[in-house]
């Protein structure tokens, strides 16, 4: 079993510059996405809007706009974590 600290230096392991761009962009996905700041700002970005847009605005209460946002997000949030996922586990069988 590879250590995640030392999975870097395991001999069948790509990294650096073998790595193509999509797996490099998988990488940095799974690292920001899957994170406490990607949360809170998210949280941050929807109260501002939620505040904003609330009583004057450009999409005003019940914030469809936003709704549409929110699905894409949700959309393109499935199938990155299904590609950092399948990163995750190239690294793990190797």
């Amino acid at each position: 079993m590879v250590l995640m600290s030392n999975w870097k230096h395991h001999k069948h392991v790509r990294s650096g510059d073998q790595l193509s761009m999509g797996e490099r962009a998988a990488d940095v996905m799974r690292n920001s996405m899957g994170s406490w700041p990607f949360v809170f700002s998210a949280l941050i970005f929807l109260a501002i809007w939620m505040v904003y847009n609330g009583h004057h605005g450009f999409d005003p209460y019940p914030f469809i706009l936003l709704n549409l946002v929110l699905s894409c997000l949700a959309a393109m949030q499935g199938a990155i974590l299904l590609i950092a996922a399948k990163r995750a586990d190239q690294i793990a069988v190797n």
